[in-house]
C-alpha cells in the first residue's frame, strides 16, 4: 500500500507538476528527429534522519513500479502524438557518472558554451550518433529539496522517500530530484528544461 502511494505522488509530480525557465523559441519542422536518452535509475532512494542520531541512513531499495520506464513511455507518446516528429529512444552505453551529479540546469544554462565540457562533449556525441536535431535527457541528480532539518534544505539524491524522526513525530514525504533537459543539435543548443516541483 505504502508502495503504491509513493508511485503514485511521484509520478503526478514528474508528469504534472514540471517547472520550466522561459527559453528562445524554435519552431521544428516536418521529420524532426527527436532523441531521448534516459539515465534515470531503477531503484528509488529512501533516506531516513533521525533527531537521536541513531538510524540515520540513506539507501537505494528495490521497488516493483518502473518509473524510468514509466517516464519514457509518457514522454514518447506525447511526441510521437505530433505527426512532425520522429522519436528515437537512446540507450545510453555507460552510466552517467559525474555528469548525473549536476544539479539542474535551467537557471544557468544558455548555451552548450555554459556546459561543461564532459557533458557537452557527451551530448554531442550522442546527438551525432543518433543523428537527431533535438535531444531529450532524464536523469536525477543530488542537490537540496524543499524539505528543511532546522531551517537548512536537506541534499537529496535521484527520487524516492525521505523519512525523519523528531523525537516522537514521524513524518514521510515522496521527493523527485529529476529533471528534463531538451537540447538543439548542430550546434548543440540547450533550450530549457522541467522538473518536479516538489512540495511538503
Amino acid at each position: 500500500m505504502i508502495r503504491k502511494f509513493i508511485y503514485i505522488l511521484i509520478t503526478l509530480a514528474i508528469v504534472f507538476a514540471c517547472a520550466t525557465a522561459p527559453q528562445p523559441k524554435f519552431e521544428f519542422p516536418a521529420s524532426t528527429r527527436i532523441g531521448i536518452v534516459n539515465h534515470l535509475e531503477r531503484r528509488a532512494t529512501h533516506r531516513n534522519f533521525s533527531s537521536l542520531r541513531v538510524g540515520n541512513f540513506s539507501k537505494q531499495i528495490d521497488v516493483d513500479w518502473d518509473i524510468p520506464d514509466y517516464i519514457e513511455k509518457r514522454l514518447s507518446a506525447t511526441l510521437k502524438a505530433d505527426p512532425r516528429y520522429t522519436v528515437i529512444l537512446i540507450r545510453p552505453v555507460e552510466p552517467l557518472g559525474g555528469i548525473n551529479q549536476e544539479p539542474d540546469l535551467s537557471d544557468r544554462t544558455l548555451t552548450s558554451g555554459r556546459l561543461k565540457p564532459a557533458t557537452a562533449d557527451y551530448l554531442s556525441f550522442l546527438s551525432d550518433k543518433y543523428e537527431v536535431d533535438v535531444l531529450i535527457s532524464v536523469r536525477s541528480y543530488r542537490g537540496p529539496g524543499v524539505i528543511k532539518i532546522d531551517k537548512h534544505p536537506i541534499d537529496l539524491q535521484g527520487y524516492g522517500l525521505f523519512t525523519k524522526q523528531l523525537l516522537m513525530s514521524k513524518h514521510a514525504y515522496a521527493y523527485a530530484n529529476i529533471t528534463v533537459e531538451v537540447f538543439k543539435t548542430g550546434p548543440l543548443t540547450y533550450l530549457g528544461s522541467g522538473k518536479p516541483e516538489n512540495r511538503v
